[in-house]
């Protein structure tokens, strides 16, 4: 199996149903008017997206942005240093919708400079030339596994609390284990 079907079965293992958004400038504000909790740091929409969101015919698509910052199913780095957050839905048909919200870094904030849909091809395409900075993966507990090196990015640090290195990871399940085995002792001494 190579990486790209990888990358295939987490979009479809991560699938959704499409958020039926109204369309309405009151929607936009409600859940793309503020700053956005993502995986990496906090996102906002930039200047226009509203009006472009319209102008590209895409006002379907405020609920599913949200979704596809605040829960992506993975987020890679392009070759032109955009930041790309992706996630699959179904729609009432049964077919796949790939959200795509590209992002750029201005101080510290991840700003939102198009969002639209894109075939699986083309995102694996910009995959390819670029690198994985998160990968969602649902059988964990926290819902995320991350790639070690992406805990190591200076630009990551302190963004969020949900990227971990590997170690870390273990570490933590090594102190979960202990606790665990030391609630199971008490309890024995207690009966």
């Amino acid at each position: 199996m190579n990486i790209e079907q990888d990358y295939i079965k987490i979009l479809e293992k991560d699938n959704t149903k499409f958020p039926k958004s109204k369309g309405t400038k009151e929607e936009f504000q409600k859940y793309l008017g503020g700053l956005i909790k993502t995986p990496i740091g906090f996102a906002r929409m930039g200047e226009n997206q509203y009006s472009k969101f319209l102008k590209n015919k895409r006002a379907d698509l405020f609920i599913a942005t949200s979704k596809t910052l605040e829960e992506p199913s993975l987020i890679f780095e392009a070759e032109n240093n955009t930041k790309v957050f992706v996630k699959s839905f179904i729609s009432d048909l049964g077919k796949n919708k790939n959200v795509v919200s590209v992002t750029i870094d201005k101080d510290n904030i991840l700003i939102s400079i198009s969002t639209h849909q894109e075939r699986r091809n083309q995102i694996l395409s910009k995959i390819k030339k670029g690198s994985i900075l998160y990968i969602k993966e649902p059988t964990l507990r926290d819902g995320t596994i991350h790639h070690k090196d992406v805990a190591e990015r200076s630009y990551l640090k302190n963004t969020s609390n949900n990227i971990v290195s590997n170690d870390s990871k273990k570490s933590s399940q090594n102190n979960a284990k202990t606790k665990f085995r030391r609630n199971r002792k008490n309890k024995d001494i207690e009966r």
